[in-house]
């Protein structure tokens, strides 16, 4: 039972990590244009 709840919690880090990854591109462009080309 621990057993599956920590893979579970693993997934889930990993999945948001993912979605992280993803995202962080498209905050950078973002960030960029707003502090960088006011």
């Amino acid at each position: 039972m621990l057993e599956l709840i920590l893979s579970h919690r693993g997934n889930i880090l990993f999945l948001t990590g993912l979605v992280r990854r993803a995202f962080l591109p498209l905050y950078g462009e973002l960030y960029a244009k707003v502090i960088l080309y006011p």
